[in-house]
């Protein structure tokens, strides 16, 4: 047996430069919203921040909808995280404390 996670997160690593040299050649309106979505990168991003937008990027480059992939909570104590979880097939969730730092992913 593997561990699935660490083994995804290990390969998305392996291809992030990859991945990202191809989100930043890209044009038109897809390069707009690729780009807009580097541009929340800070100039050195943690590893889980790097992950997160390799992730966006790649549902907007696959032309997939981050509405039902991906969800984001200020508060995970008032947002009932724990009920949205269980209703979801699969989903990254990523709560904030009241510092805006990220806290899961």
């Amino acid at each position: 047996m593997m561990q699935l996670d660490s083994k995804f997160m290990s390969k998305l690593d392996e291809h992030t430069p990859r991945l990202l040299k191809r989100f930043h050649s890209k044009g038109g309106s897809m390069g707009l919203k690729l780009q807009a979505i580097l541009l929340m990168a800070p100039s050195n991003p943690r590893i889980d921040m790097s992950r997160g937008l390799v992730i966006r990027c790649l549902m907007v480059y696959l032309g997939e909808s981050t509405d039902q992939l991906l969800k984001e909570y200020d508060d995970p104590d008032k947002d009932n995280v724990s009920q949205d979880l269980v209703a979801a097939r699969m989903t990254i969730y990523r709560a904030k404390n009241n510092a805006t730092e990220d806290i899961a992913m």
